[in-house]
């Protein structure tokens, strides 16, 4: 069972792969000798709309991987404030731990010299 279940998944993939690449020549030849007038920053005639979809694709590829990098820069910024956060919450309680100590340690001689003090 698991074989043919395994079997039916790649073939169902390289249907996906074949049809996306027939897809994409379909696309190449309908627009092979289109041409559009293109504003950005300034106006451009005659631009092949190949062309357009490349840079158009390759723009959007880009902003996402600086999106993706940005996100995971924050996301480390947050960690690192929370870890620095969660050491000085140790420290602290570790200073309140030493005074404390101290406190005890003080309290203890007070009462050695005390019981001492008595005939």
């Amino acid at each position: 069972m698991k074989l043919a279940f395994r079997k039916f998944k790649v073939y169902a993939k390289l249907v996906v792969i074949i049809a996306a690449a027939l897809v994409t020549l379909l696309v190449v030849y309908n627009n092979h000798d289109q041409r559009a007038s293109v504003w950005f920053f300034g106006e451009y005639q005659n631009i092949n709309v190949l062309w357009l979809m490349a840079c158009t694709a390759a723009a959007a590829i880009l902003v996402y991987w600086i999106l993706r990098i940005t996100r995971g820069v924050l996301h480390d910024m947050r960690a690192a404030q929370q870890e620095e956060q969660l050491r000085a919450r140790e420290a602290a309680a570790a200073q309140r731990a030493r005074e404390l100590e101290e406190r005890e340690r003080r309290l203890d001689d007070k009462l050695k010299r005390a019981i001492g003090d008595q005939p």
